[in-house]
Protein backbone atom coordinates (compact mmCIF):
# COMPACT_ATOMS: atom_id res chain seq x y z
CA UNK A 1 0.00 0.00 0.00
CA UNK A 2 1.56 3.19 -0.99
CA UNK A 3 -0.61 5.55 0.36
CA UNK A 4 -4.13 6.36 2.13
CA UNK A 5 -7.16 7.03 0.60
CA UNK A 6 -8.95 9.97 2.59
CA UNK A 7 -13.12 10.58 1.38
CA UNK A 8 -13.26 14.33 2.87
CA UNK A 9 -11.83 13.13 6.38
CA UNK A 10 -14.29 10.63 6.71
CA UNK A 11 -13.43 6.65 6.33
CA UNK A 12 -14.14 4.42 3.74
CA UNK A 13 -16.93 1.68 5.70
CA UNK A 14 -15.88 -1.77 6.53
CA UNK A 15 -17.18 -4.43 4.14
CA UNK A 16 -20.44 -6.17 5.43
CA UNK A 17 -22.86 -8.36 3.78
CA UNK A 18 -26.48 -9.78 4.72
CA UNK A 19 -25.52 -12.97 2.55
CA UNK A 20 -22.63 -13.65 4.06
CA UNK A 21 -24.18 -13.22 7.50
CA UNK A 22 -27.49 -15.46 6.00
CA UNK A 23 -24.76 -18.25 4.73
CA UNK A 24 -22.64 -17.79 8.29
CA UNK A 25 -26.04 -18.54 9.93
CA UNK A 26 -26.84 -21.66 7.51
CA UNK A 27 -23.41 -23.53 8.26
CA UNK A 28 -23.46 -22.57 12.11
CA UNK A 29 -26.72 -24.33 12.64
CA UNK A 30 -25.54 -27.33 10.35
CA UNK A 31 -22.26 -27.56 12.11
CA UNK A 32 -24.19 -28.04 15.65
CA UNK A 33 -26.08 -30.25 14.68
CA UNK A 34 -23.95 -32.54 12.61
CA UNK A 35 -21.11 -32.09 15.63
CA UNK A 36 -23.11 -31.60 18.72
CA UNK A 37 -21.88 -30.98 22.41
CA UNK A 38 -23.97 -32.48 25.01
CA UNK A 39 -25.23 -28.60 26.07
CA UNK A 40 -26.40 -27.56 23.26
CA UNK A 41 -28.56 -30.89 21.93
CA UNK A 42 -32.08 -30.16 21.89
CA UNK A 43 -33.36 -33.93 23.14
CA UNK A 44 -33.05 -35.40 26.21
CA UNK A 45 -29.43 -37.03 27.33
CA UNK A 46 -30.55 -40.91 27.57
CA UNK A 47 -32.36 -40.39 24.17
CA UNK A 48 -28.76 -37.99 22.46
CA UNK A 49 -26.45 -40.91 24.11
CA UNK A 50 -28.33 -44.25 22.59
CA UNK A 51 -28.72 -42.46 18.87
CA UNK A 52 -24.47 -42.02 19.61
CA UNK A 53 -24.28 -45.32 20.67
CA UNK A 54 -25.81 -46.70 17.67
CA UNK A 55 -23.42 -44.61 15.49
CA UNK A 56 -25.93 -42.37 13.94
CA UNK A 57 -26.05 -38.67 13.81
CA UNK A 58 -29.48 -36.78 15.09
CA UNK A 59 -30.49 -33.24 13.18
CA UNK A 60 -32.54 -32.20 16.34
CA UNK A 61 -33.50 -29.40 14.43
CA UNK A 62 -34.46 -29.97 11.03
CA UNK A 63 -37.18 -26.94 10.17
CA UNK A 64 -34.25 -24.79 11.52
CA UNK A 65 -31.92 -26.15 8.28
CA UNK A 66 -34.86 -25.61 6.06
CA UNK A 67 -35.56 -22.48 6.83
CA UNK A 68 -32.25 -20.78 7.05
CA UNK A 69 -31.33 -22.62 3.52
CA UNK A 70 -34.17 -21.19 1.96
CA UNK A 71 -33.39 -17.46 3.59
CA UNK A 72 -29.86 -17.66 1.49
CA UNK A 73 -30.78 -19.75 -1.36
CA UNK A 74 -34.18 -17.76 -1.97
CA UNK A 75 -34.43 -18.38 -6.15
CA UNK A 76 -34.91 -21.84 -7.01
CA UNK A 77 -31.83 -22.08 -9.14
CA UNK A 78 -29.88 -21.46 -5.79
CA UNK A 79 -28.26 -24.32 -3.66
CA UNK A 80 -29.91 -27.10 -6.15
CA UNK A 81 -27.90 -30.21 -4.37
CA UNK A 82 -28.52 -29.01 -0.99
CA UNK A 83 -31.98 -28.67 -1.45
CA UNK A 84 -32.95 -31.74 -3.14
CA UNK A 85 -31.04 -34.14 -0.68
CA UNK A 86 -32.95 -31.60 2.46
CA UNK A 87 -36.15 -32.71 0.46
CA UNK A 88 -35.04 -36.51 0.41
CA UNK A 89 -34.66 -36.12 4.02
CA UNK A 90 -37.67 -34.24 5.17
CA UNK A 91 -39.46 -37.34 2.55
CA UNK A 92 -41.83 -34.49 0.63
CA UNK A 93 -42.85 -34.07 -2.98
CA UNK A 94 -40.33 -30.82 -3.52
CA UNK A 95 -38.68 -27.89 -1.89
CA UNK A 96 -41.49 -25.38 -2.11
CA UNK A 97 -43.56 -27.99 0.04
CA UNK A 98 -40.56 -28.91 2.44
CA UNK A 99 -40.32 -24.89 3.23
CA UNK A 100 -44.26 -24.19 3.89
CA UNK A 101 -43.74 -27.26 6.52
CA UNK A 102 -41.25 -25.30 8.00
CA UNK A 103 -42.87 -22.13 8.13
CA UNK A 104 -46.17 -23.66 9.17
CA UNK A 105 -44.43 -25.67 12.09
CA UNK A 106 -45.35 -29.23 10.62
CA UNK A 107 -41.33 -29.89 11.30
CA UNK A 108 -41.22 -29.08 14.97
CA UNK A 109 -39.98 -31.75 16.84
CA UNK A 110 -39.47 -33.41 14.09
CA UNK A 111 -35.86 -35.66 14.22
CA UNK A 112 -34.04 -36.90 11.34
CA UNK A 113 -31.43 -39.35 12.22
CA UNK A 114 -28.56 -39.90 9.51
CA UNK A 115 -25.72 -42.27 8.71
CA UNK A 116 -22.04 -40.68 8.96
CA UNK A 117 -22.04 -41.28 5.55
CA UNK A 118 -25.36 -39.33 5.05
CA UNK A 119 -24.34 -36.44 7.24
CA UNK A 120 -21.03 -36.18 5.47
CA UNK A 121 -22.57 -35.54 2.25
CA UNK A 122 -24.72 -32.83 3.91
CA UNK A 123 -22.02 -31.21 5.74
CA UNK A 124 -19.95 -31.20 2.19
CA UNK A 125 -23.15 -29.63 -0.05
CA UNK A 126 -24.20 -27.27 2.73
CA UNK A 127 -20.32 -26.30 2.76
CA UNK A 128 -20.14 -26.10 -1.28
CA UNK A 129 -23.52 -24.28 -1.17
CA UNK A 130 -22.47 -21.47 1.53
CA UNK A 131 -19.27 -21.20 -0.20
CA UNK A 132 -20.47 -19.95 -3.11
CA UNK A 133 -22.42 -17.25 -1.52
CA UNK A 134 -19.10 -16.07 0.91
CA UNK A 135 -16.68 -16.47 -2.17
CA UNK A 136 -18.83 -14.20 -4.66
CA UNK A 137 -19.33 -11.66 -1.83
CA UNK A 138 -16.30 -11.61 -0.56
CA UNK A 139 -14.68 -10.93 -4.15
CA UNK A 140 -17.46 -8.20 -4.47
CA UNK A 141 -16.39 -6.03 -1.28
CA UNK A 142 -12.43 -6.20 -2.65
CA UNK A 143 -13.56 -5.05 -5.69
CA UNK A 144 -15.21 -2.08 -3.92
CA UNK A 145 -12.37 -1.69 -2.04
CA UNK A 146 -10.19 -0.97 -4.74
CA UNK A 147 -12.83 1.31 -6.29
CA UNK A 148 -13.22 4.04 -4.03
CA UNK A 149 -16.22 6.26 -4.46
CA UNK A 150 -15.72 9.57 -6.14
CA UNK A 151 -13.88 12.39 -4.86
CA UNK A 152 -11.23 12.35 -1.59
CA UNK A 153 -7.51 12.61 -1.47
CA UNK A 154 -5.20 10.05 -2.94
CA UNK A 155 -1.45 10.94 -1.22
CA UNK A 156 1.34 8.79 -2.28
CA UNK A 157 5.34 8.78 -2.22
CA UNK A 158 6.56 9.74 -5.23
CA UNK A 159 9.36 7.52 -4.25
CA UNK A 160 7.40 4.51 -3.44
CA UNK A 161 7.82 4.64 -0.11
CA UNK A 162 5.28 2.91 2.20
CA UNK A 163 3.49 5.60 4.30
CA UNK A 164 2.24 3.32 6.56
CA UNK A 165 3.45 0.11 8.66
CA UNK A 166 1.41 -2.94 9.39
CA UNK A 167 2.32 -6.22 9.71
CA UNK A 168 1.41 -8.79 7.51
CA UNK A 169 -1.04 -11.75 7.08
CA UNK A 170 0.93 -14.82 8.77
CA UNK A 171 -0.89 -16.89 5.40
CA UNK A 172 -1.66 -16.47 1.99
CA UNK A 173 -5.78 -15.12 1.62
CA UNK A 174 -6.01 -18.04 -0.67
CA UNK A 175 -5.21 -20.90 2.07
CA UNK A 176 -8.66 -19.65 4.40
CA UNK A 177 -12.00 -21.39 4.01
CA UNK A 178 -14.41 -18.99 2.03
CA UNK A 179 -15.37 -17.37 5.34
CA UNK A 180 -12.33 -17.47 6.77
CA UNK A 181 -11.50 -15.03 4.17
CA UNK A 182 -14.18 -12.75 4.13
CA UNK A 183 -13.40 -12.15 8.05
CA UNK A 184 -9.49 -11.85 7.36
CA UNK A 185 -10.88 -9.35 4.39
CA UNK A 186 -12.56 -7.22 7.07
CA UNK A 187 -10.01 -7.69 9.65
CA UNK A 188 -7.32 -6.42 6.97
CA UNK A 189 -9.74 -3.35 5.65
CA UNK A 190 -10.55 -2.17 8.98
CA UNK A 191 -6.45 -2.14 10.18
CA UNK A 192 -5.66 -0.47 6.74
CA UNK A 193 -9.05 1.62 6.35
CA UNK A 194 -7.90 3.16 10.13
CA UNK A 195 -4.26 3.25 10.13
CA UNK A 196 -3.23 7.03 11.08
CA UNK A 197 -0.17 8.12 9.23
CA UNK A 198 2.06 11.46 8.70
CA UNK A 199 3.95 12.91 5.85
CA UNK A 200 5.93 15.42 5.07
CA UNK A 201 7.94 17.18 2.27
CA UNK A 202 7.70 19.32 -1.07
CA UNK A 203 4.47 18.59 -3.06
CA UNK A 204 5.57 17.68 -6.28
CA UNK A 205 2.13 16.61 -8.27
CA UNK A 206 -1.03 17.67 -7.96
CA UNK A 207 -3.98 16.28 -10.34
CA UNK A 208 -7.83 15.46 -10.72
CA UNK A 209 -8.43 11.93 -12.27
CA UNK A 210 -11.75 11.04 -13.73
CA UNK A 211 -13.10 9.65 -10.60
CA UNK A 212 -12.95 13.05 -8.60
CA UNK A 213 -10.24 11.87 -6.40
CA UNK A 214 -7.14 14.54 -5.55
CA UNK A 215 -3.79 13.07 -6.20
CA UNK A 216 -1.29 14.38 -4.14
CA UNK A 217 2.70 13.11 -4.08
CA UNK A 218 4.97 14.91 -1.88
CA UNK A 219 9.00 13.87 -2.94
Amino acid sequence: MFGDLLEYGYPLPQPESEVIDKAAALMATINRQLHPSGAEQKVNPQLASAIEKSGMILLDDFADIVLKTQDLCGTEADCVRLKNALVNLGNVKNWANLVKRAKSGALEGVNVLLRPVSAESLENLSNAATSAFVVRETRQAAAALNSPPPGGFLITSDEGKQLVDYPLPTQPLNEYNSLDQWKELQRLSSMLLHTPFRANGVITNIFVDANGTRHIAPA
